[in-house]
């Protein structure tokens, strides 16, 4: 059942995958739900994956609202990086 993206709300699913035909499988299935997917590629959520090479379902416009969300980055542990750039 997928009541929730039946009532037009936004999902976000975060898949660990080890490999990248698994990361490119993730990404595959959420899109056909109509899920919004980041794939990790480690647990502790502390990097940004080199995999796919481009950014998965990249968006170039000003994001207001979250219907307007292709993707997102989960980093909760920012210590590799001294800045948001």
């Amino acid at each position: 059942m997928n009541i929730s993206n039946n009532a037009g709300k936004t999902i976000l699913v975060t898949d660990y995958c080890s490999t990248q035909s698994k990361m490119t499988n993730s990404y595959l299935k959420n899109l056909k739900t109509g899920y919004i997917s980041f794939v990790a590629n480690q647990r502790e959520l502390n990097n940004i994956p080199n995999f796919p090479n481009t950014i998965h379902q990249e968006n170039n416009a000003v994001v207001t609202n979250i219907s307007q969300v292709n993707n997102f980055l989960y980093l909760i542990n920012p210590t590799n990086f001294s800045t948001k750039s």
